[in-house]
């Protein structure tokens, strides 16, 4: 197939110099706060041992915790873990109806 190079109708004639807009996507993630919402379950989250003296994220450890800190870095995010109640996955308690980090997720729960 043909591949577009160049558009004749360009301001500058350069082909890749098109305008790059710089304003924030309306989809990034930069510069916001998400809520992270989560369970403990080894090795992936966990509480520190005494993480009653912590405050926020700094309370738990583990693998997706490691993790959020590394994409908050690159992609220029902040997060905040917090921990579903009860602490459960969640169960399904009749038909669409469900516990736990589940029910959340399907009744859209935002804090």
């Amino acid at each position: 197939g043909l591949d577009f190079v160049h558009d004749p109708h360009d301001d500058d004639g350069v082909p890749g110099s098109e305008d790059v807009d710089d304003t924030i996507d309306e989809n990034s993630l930069e510069n916001r706060t998400i809520i992270v919402t989560t369970v403990v379950s080894p090795p992936f989250v966990m509480l520190k041992d005494g993480s009653e003296q912590y405050e926020g994220n700094q309370r738990f450890e583990g693998f997706c915790v490691s993790l959020l800190d590394k994409l908050a870095e690159v992609l220029h995010f902040d997060y905040k873990l917090q921990l579903v109640k009860p602490e459960k996955f969640g169960y399904e308690v009749s038909p669409g109806r469900w516990t736990g980090l589940i029910g959340e997720l399907v009744e859209g729960v935002r804090r």
